[in-house]
């Protein structure tokens, strides 16, 4: 058996964990919206982040009490959006095919500190196969938060035992006003995590501007 075999059913059994969950059950009764066809899924969304969580919702097992993921940036953003969807209500909403494939062909201004949006975070939902990754797959999701200068996020408490102490990781307030924003691949291909530093299909970036609201 190969490494990617062994990858692979282990993803297959963690996913299966996963569905029968607690939190599953409890984040599907929370985001309880129609299926909307040629869109992903609320339920791909859920599972996306609990693979970034490894299931947890408040403190994370020990298989991320390393150095690296202290201090991997990327990793810490995607677990703090995935603990926002879990714990807080984050509007949802479709957006519309045409009018996407319009915003895609748009060249964007150049200047964009009067850029004003109506919501501070909300979790969107794409068309299939519209917009895709590097690696040509297409994503399925976007989650984005506007961090204004000052703002200080969630801290990450990772769990230890009689070897590894427990470890924080906190959170230092913005310098700057921020967008943050994080993707997945709608598919349900093999996540690596936590067998591998980063997790696979995703997506995470900052963006340092002014907003007026």
């Amino acid at each position: 058996m190969t490494l990617v075999q062994v990858l692979k059913n282990i993803y297959k059994k963690r996913k299966q964990y996963y569905l029968k969950s607690d939190l599953y059950q409890q984040l599907l009764k929370k985001y309880n919206y129609q299926k909307v066809k040629n869109y992903c899924s609320l339920d791909q969304v859920i599972l996306n982040n609990l693979f970034t969580t490894n299931g947890r919702q408040d403190i994370l097992d020990i298989t991320f009490n390393t150095d690296d993921y202290a201090e991997d940036g990327t990793w810490q953003l995607g677990v703090c959006s995935a603990l926002d969807i879990f714990h807080q209500q984050i509007p949802v909403y479709w957006l519309e095919k045409n009018w996407l494939k319009l915003m895609l062909d748009t060249d964007l201004p150049s200047v964009i500190d009067e850029i004003k949006i109506p919501f501070y975070e909300a979790l969107l939902l794409l068309p299939n196969n519209l917009i895709v990754s590097p690696d040509n797959l297409p994503l399925g999701w976007l989650y984005f938060k506007y961090l204004p200068a000052g703002y200080v996020g969630r801290d990450i408490t990772i769990e230890g035992n009689k070897a590894l102490p427990p470890r924080s990781i906190y959170s230092v307030p913005s310098r700057v006003d921020k967008i943050t924003w994080v993707t997945s691949e709608n598919s349900n291909l093999l996540h690596p995590a936590p067998f591998e530093k980063a997790f696979q299909a995703s997506q995470s970036r900052s963006i340092n501007t002014k907003l007026d609201f």
